[in-house]
């Protein structure tokens, strides 16, 4: 073997020699730096944050509308009152969920009343006024 090939030849094998050390002493390094990853306490994660919301219910034609919605606890609803005659919004007999969902007297045309629901479950109401015309607000967390 010429004396210029055997001189790149050991050349190359000290580079070799030099990147095995360095990934050696890499694994080493980091391996003492290691987490658990099964340690939960590790990363915390964050809790989401979400910013509450307010929906309407819009009554007119003696309708609600949307007759039922669905929302997030911590979330209002606003009962718009867009109809010519008074509503008055109240639970249901049936629904002890809903008690407290009451506009406490009329709601004048153009005119609305705002619940915040704290709690999950079905809130069913109706219109006091005309017990027929109902809805309903699903709350989950």
């Amino acid at each position: 073997m010429p004396r210029d090939e055997l001189q790149l030849n050991s050349i190359l094998w000290i580079c070799i020699i030099f990147v095995l050390i360095l990934m050696g002493t890499a694994v080493y390094y980091f391996e003492s730096k290691h987490i658990n990853l099964a340690d939960q306490n590790a990363y915390p994660t964050p809790t989401p944050s979400r910013i509450a919301r307010e929906y309407t219910v819009f009554y007119q034609g003696g309708v609600f509308s949307p007759t039922n919605m669905h929302i997030h606890q911590g979330d209002s609803v606003k009962f718009q009152n867009n109809a010519n005659t008074p509503i008055y919004i109240a639970h249901t007999r049936t629904s002890t969920d809903a008690i407290g969902l009451d506009s406490g007297g009329a709601i004048t045309p153009n005119n609305s009343f705002t619940y915040t629901f704290n709690d999950e479950g079905v809130f069913s109401y109706y219109n006091n006024f005309n017990d027929t015309q109902r809805g309903s607000v699903i709350v989950r967390p």
